[in-house]
This record gives C-alpha cells, structure tokens and sequence, in this order.
C-alpha cells in the first residue's frame, strides 16, 4: 500500500513540473528515482520503526540505508493525516540534524521523504534513529542500515529461519515479511530423539520460545541435536547368567533396534524379561525411545538332595525343600542313643556337625555313625572273683555283660554297688556307658540259729503245770519268753530224776556247726530246805541221753545252759553235722523231794523255758 502511495507521488509531481525545463525536469526525476530506490530498499531490509500520533498526524520509518560516504539516509513517511513537518532527527539520543526550517522536508499524506544523517556509520552496528515533527509526533527505531551503495529504498525485511538436526520452528506471528522493529517469537520443536541445542545468526539463544526484533533481514538458525539413550541390561539374578547385545552401544539413537539374546548359567534357564521389556521371547528386541532399562529374569533349575539314613542316626536339612540349583542346605547328623556321629559320605566330607552343602547338581549325603564301645570296671571288696561273660575289654552300646561273684574260702558274697545294685547272683548290666561295678566279699563270721521245742520226744516223763502228764509238754516249755506262773513242767517223784525231751523244726541250714548249746529255765515251788536239782537233757536218734552238770535250784528262775563243742558222751564223737540236728531232741531232767512235818509236803523242782542255740559258720 505505502508502495503504491509513493508511485502516486512520483506522477503527482511529474505533472507539477511540466513547466520546469527538460534539463532541470530531468535532473529532478534522477533524484527522485534514486530516493525512491533508496526508500524501497531500506524498506525491504526490514527497517520499521516505533510512531506516536498526535491530532490525526503519524509518520513512520520504513528503513533506513548507509549511504557510500557513510553518512546514513533514513527514510520517513507520513501515514497520518495531513502535512507534517520534519523536526530533529537523533541516532542513539543525540540529536544530528534538524529539519524544522527546510520546507523540503514537509511530508504530504502518505508521502515519503529522505532525511541525509550526517556523521560515519557502519552496517555492522545497530543504531536508535528516533525523527520527530514540528507537530511533537515522532518515530523510533532500532536495527542495522542497509549496506552502502544501496541507491533505492528497501523493501520490508523477511526474516530466514535456518535448521540444522532434525526439527521445525513456529514463527509468531506467522509473515512472509515485516515492518522493521517488529518482535517475531520462535518457539523450536525438535522431532522425536532430537533436542533442540539453541539459536544462532541475529538470535543467541538456547531458550525455547524466544523473540528476536526485526532489524534488516535477520537471519536465525535453530540447532537441533540427536538424542544420545543407554540401555541398561541387567540379569536377576546375576548368578542366573548374562545378555549379549546385538549393538552394544554403548550410546543409543532414538528408533535404533536392538536384539538381546540371554544366555543361562549352568543351573539355570531364562524365565523373561522384565523393565523396558517384557514377555519370554528368546531372542528379544527392544526399540530405542530413551533410556531404557531391561533385566533378564533367569530361573535356577530345580535339583534333588537325596539322603541315605544310616544305621545309628538320622540327617536332617535345613529348609527341607524343593530344592533349586545354587540353594545352601544345612545338614546335621543325629546320632541315635550310644553311637557317635563319625563322618559325611557322598556330597559331603569331613566331619563338620552340621554342614552347609551348596546345590550345584543332584545331591546324595549319608553319614557314617560308629556304635559306642565301654569299659566295664569290676572293683573288689573282701576276697573273692567275678567272672565277665562275655569278657572283653570294651562292650558294643546295648551288651549285656553277665556279673559271677565267686568268694574266697571262708568268704561270702554280699552284694554289688556302684552301676549295679543288689546282691543277685549272678547279675547282669547292660552298658550304655563306662560302668563301675563293686563286688562286695565279707569275710565269714559264726552265726547262731536258736531252735525252740515244736514237739514231745521220746522221753516223756514230767508232770505240766495243768497237772497233765504225757500231754503235749513241749507247749509248756516253748515260750521265748520265760513265764513260771502259767506254764512249767516238774517232777512229782521223791528224790528221783525224771526226765522230758521235745523235738526240733529242721533248720535246713549249711555250715561247719561249731557249738550246740542247751538252755533251761528252772526254779523250785518253796523256800525249803529240800535239794531240788535241775540239768539240761540231750539225745541224737535213739541215743541215749546225755546230761549236763545238775544244778541247785531257787526259787527264782534262773538260766542254766550246758555247750557241746563236738559230740561227747551219748552223744557219740566228732563233731557236729546238720543231720545230727535234724534228729536232735532236747530237754530237761528235774529231781524234787518230799518231807513229813506234821504231815507229807513237796518241794518241786520246776521248768518253763527250753532252747537250743547252734552255732556255725555258714558255707560261702
């Protein structure tokens, strides 16, 4: 539109000088062709700059151009309404020239007027030009001027985006072309994997979006660079085995493919994959779209702990199982009750209680268990033996071992002590450990064995206390306690000995007999003068009897007894057998006296207690 302003014009004015001569005509055209090229150009640069309005009145700066001197000619166009007239002009705030009173640079509508800016400029430098009118409008703006030698005003300044990489740039607004002075915002988006590294050329940046001011024909480049991924291959566990890559990087681009091929330890097997990739395919392949992480899940095979139980323990594992490669299984031998734990056979060795068997394989243990061996100690008391059945220096765990006293000569056996108790002969112990046995010998003492009337003997010649006679009078002589009062025998004949005799019970006893003592118990009825006599009475078989020494009775009841070492007398010779006991009968021989006084009166010799005691010496 300000193009076809312009063009209107030139024609305007070529008219208004159809008066003027051909030279000078022609020498106005000149200038006005070269201004108006000059505008043109520095208009197309880009060059537009910032206006304010006052009453209608507007002017702009199109472009503005260095000129071959290197003095700059910026271009100033009335957009307003009315004439406007061109005040001071400033290039970064100081002011260079002043057009007030030069009627040449009063702007009709939509007219445009070339201003010359004295000085030395470069067009590698931007410059603030700010113009002005009598009118207190004015225009600003920033940017580079055109390059020198340019003759014709610019056209509006394009701005060229550049990309290097792989990606596109949004431009807002979105031109083919624009006023100088204009902010234009890039906003850069990179394709998939790139990533956008920053601007160049009139805009240095590494912000996305970013504005860059239109100043000339700006130039701007958006630098994208490819994404560099890892892929991170793990394996679960990492005893399980490892991956091997088809690329194995180590730096990965977006889109690249990649094959993973897993390959098991011994004992184990892929399972799948897991992170980034998933499933169980063998092999797999995974995509690159960034940092990827992928693990190869390995399973352990599963193995088998065979164990063989032994006589004399048992194996126990620690977990019991199922069982896969590389699993730890503790194991621990128990020995039953007398064998001792010796060593591992199979997958094991040694003799470590428990042990950890790592499973790298099928597995057998067993253990080997020895029976425990005792000593059986026999210590003696006294004089004697003790025969071992079996005899052996050491006994197998559960041997039952056969204990056979034997006393020496005139010993006997009295019983056991320490791990045997008791006096059984023979004895028997079971070892289940050290065992210490005693065996206790006494030496042989005498012993006495008394034997009381349980019968009436051959003899049987005594009056009872009941005034019986031959009438069971061994009942009246049988007390183990003596009682005179209650039961007696005695005599009733004057002056005569009379006898009784009583039977024994078999003793059944063994031994050497070394003495046979009779006992009496005897008193008379009254303190008389008469001689009442008592003596022990002894017969074997049908032997005759024989007396002891008689005695002088009282009457209180005394005790009397007679010994017989050895058979003597009646009795018959040497000494004494149990046989002889077995026949042997014992008894008393009383005499009383009677007197005339005033009449016939007795005195009595009386018995209430008979007995035997027969020493000996037991057989061992």
């Amino acid at each position: 539109m300000a193009r076809k302003r312009n063009i209107r014009n030139i024609a305007k004015f070529k008219r208004s000088i159809k008066a003027i001569s051909p030279v000078i005509a022609t020498l106005l055209m000149i200038a006005i062709a070269v201004v108006a090229s000059l505008v043109v150009y520095a208009w197309v640069s880009g060059y537009l700059g910032f206006q304010t309005g006052k009453a209608g009145k507007a002017i702009q700066i199109p472009s503005f151009a260095l000129n071959s001197d290197n003095s700059m000619t910026v271009y100033a166009q009335n957009v307003g309404q009315g004439t406007v007239q061109i005040g001071p002009v400033y290039v970064d705030n100081e002011q260079k020239v002043d057009f007030t009173n030069d009627a040449s640079k009063q702007i009709g509508e939509g007219d445009t007027v070339s201003l010359t800016i004295p000085g030395s400029y470069n067009k590698d430098i931007r410059y603030d030009i700010k113009v002005t009118t009598t009118d207190g409008t004015f225009i600003t703006t920033t940017g580079k001027p055109a390059s020198s030698g340019d003759s014709n005003p610019p056209s509006q300044p394009v701005l060229t985006i550049d990309i290097v990489g792989s990606g596109t740039v949004a431009k807002s607004p979105d031109q083919t072309s624009y006023n100088l002075g204009d902010p234009v915002q890039l906003t850069a988006t990179p394709a998939a994997g790139w990533a956008f590294a920053g601007w160049s050329g009139d805009l240095t940046s590494s912000t996305s979006p970013d504005t860059v001011t239109i100043d000339s024909n700006p130039q701007v480049t958006a630098t994208f660079t490819q994404s560099q991924y890892s892929l991170t291959v793990t394996a679960n566990p990492t005893t399980g085995g490892s991956v091997t890559l088809s690329n194995e990087g180590p730096v990965y681009h977006h889109g690249d493919v990649v094959t993973l091929t897993p390959i098991p330890n011994t004992g184990y097997s892929f399972s799948s994959w897991a992170g980034d990739l998933t499933g169980s395919a063998n092999p797999g392949q995974i995509t690159i779209t960034g940092n990827m992480v992928v693990t190869a899940e390995f399973a352990a095979d599963p193995v088998t702990l065979t164990i063989n139980q032994a006589t004399g323990g048992t194996i126990t594992a620690n977990p019991a199982g199922p069982y896969h490669y590389g699993d730890e299984v503790q194991l621990t031998a128990t020995p039953s009750t007398g064998y001792t734990f010796t060593a591992w056979t199979g997958a094991l060795s040694g003799s470590t209680n428990p042990q950890t068997l790592t499973l790298n394989g099928d597995k057998t243990v067993s253990a080997i268990y020895t029976i425990n061996q005792y000593t059986l100690t026999v210590n003696i008391v006294g004089s004697g033996t003790v025969s071992k059945n079996p005899n052996q220096a050491t006994y197998a765990h559960g041997t039952v071992v056969t204990l056979d006293p034997s006393a020496s000569a005139g010993y006997t056996f009295q019983g056991w002590s320490g791990d045997l108790t008791g006096s059984a002969d023979p004895a028997q112990i079971t070892m289940s450990s050290d065992k210490t046995v005693t065996a206790t010998f006494a030496q042989v003492t005498s012993q006495t064995v008394t034997l009381r009337p349980n019968n009436d003997g051959r003899v049987d010649d005594l009056r009872n206390s009941d005034g019986g006679d031959d009438n069971d009078n061994w009942e009246y002589v049988d007390e183990t306690t003596a009682d005179g009062t209650t039961t007696y025998v005695y005599c009733n004949s004057d002056n005569n000995w009379r006898d009784d005799t009583y039977e024994l019970s078999n003793p059944s006893l063994t031994g050497t007999i070394t003495n046979v003592r009779i006992h009496v118990i005897c008193a008379k009825n009254n303190n008389d003068n008469n001689n009442v006599q008592a003596r022990t009475a002894i017969r074997i078989g049908n032997n005759n009897i024989q007396y002891g020494t008689a005695i002088d009775l009282t009457t209180s009841w005394a005790e009397s007894y007679t010994d017989y070492a050895t058979k003597t007398g009646n009795l018959g010779s040497g000494v004494w057998t149990w046989s002889d006991i077995n026949i042997l009968e014992i008894g008393v021989s009383l005499r009383s006296q009677m007197y005339n006084d005033w009449g016939e009166h007795w005195t009595y010799a009386r018995c209430t207690q008979v007995w035997v005691e027969i020493t000996y010496t037991p057989t061992p």
